[in-house]
């Protein structure tokens, strides 16, 4: 992926004013700063050890039983616990997770997953467009997290630009800018 990107950046900024280049280049170091998980040392914690092999493989729960916005929405949105009771109002196993999230569920408020991702303002992307009209898995960018027995505290997959122009560029989709920054 990084080799795609190299072979392309390098056309693009010999063609750009030094002016151009320096405010791309400033743009782009501010931009991963601001890019939230991302961050060298972000951590994330949720509120129960959610298992996603379990679900996904064990019980074969497809990602959008949960992430019911993926296929809908600019956003993925995360489960609120009163979802996963659907399902684990009564006991299933004996897993002490599982009594956990019927205790937390009628905590008032329940708490909340956090998100793993968490893009720039200025960056544009919708789940819908990526799931739905360009049929991409969710693992491309989400990694091995449906195998997993217990929330990762970082993204699996780092996204960065570099990572989704090279995506862009192998489906021949564009690469504009105002594409994706607003």
């Amino acid at each position: 992926m990084q080799d795609d990107c190299q072979e392309c950046l390098p056309g693009i900024i010999e063609r750009m004013s030094a002016e151009k280049t320096f405010k791309l280049t400033l743009f782009t170091f501010l931009a991963l700063i601001a890019a939230g998980s991302n961050r060298p040392g972000f951590s994330t914690d949720q509120p129960i050890a959610f298992p996603h092999s379990v679900h996904i493989k064990d019980v074969e729960m497809e990602c959008v039983d949960c992430h019911q916005g993926a296929t809908t929405s600019f956003h993925a949105w995360l489960p609120d616990l009163s979802l996963c009771m659907q399902c684990h109002e009564d006991k299933l196993s004996d897993n002490p997770e599982e009594e956990k999230v019927r205790r937390l569920a009628e905590e008032s408020p329940p708490p909340e997953f956090n998100k793993l991702f968490k893009f720039p303002n200025h960056v544009f992307y919708s789940h819908r467009r990526h799931v739905v009209v360009a049929k991409i898995p969710c693992e491309t960018c989400h990694g091995g997290i449906a195998s997993t027995s217990a929330p990762p505290s970082r993204p699996l997959v780092k996204i960065r630009m570099e990572f989704c122009i090279s995506c862009h560029q192998r489906r021949k989709i564009t690469v504009d800018c105002i594409a994706c920054h607003r």
